[in-house]
């Protein structure tokens, strides 16, 4: 029974010793919270950041995509010239310049205003 009579007491106390402590806890909850806030906070943030760097990405493999079509037809344009013409000299006539590419020639004809 003396046992008994202790044990009770023990808990006793040590139940009025978390009641004094319940504030504190209770304050590095919030803290803690508050904490848990500023980090979901900062994540969306990141998250609306990668999701714009997403779309950039998106943007610039289009724009590359086109230019990169672009570049091929001119290319199969220049090899069909290519086929079709004899090989001209560095300077022709008429006021065209004449430019070597890797391709074959190019024909380039400076066109004024009034023509």
């Amino acid at each position: 029974l003396l046992m008994l009579s202790i044990q009770v007491i023990q808990a006793i106390l040590k139940d009025a010793r978390m009641r004094e402590q319940a504030h504190l806890i209770q304050g590095e909850v919030i803290r803690l919270m508050e904490d848990v806030a500023r980090v979901d906070e900062r994540v969306r943030r990141l998250q609306t950041h990668f999701g714009q760097a997403a779309k950039d990405i998106d943007d610039i493999l289009v724009s590359t995509s086109k230019v990169t079509k672009r570049g091929q037809k001119i290319e199969a344009l220049e090899f069909a010239e290519g086929e079709t013409e004899a090989p001209r000299p560095a300077k022709a006539e008429g006021g065209a310049r004449v430019a070597d590419s890797k391709t074959g020639q190019l024909r380039l004809r400076v066109v004024e205003d009034g023509e």
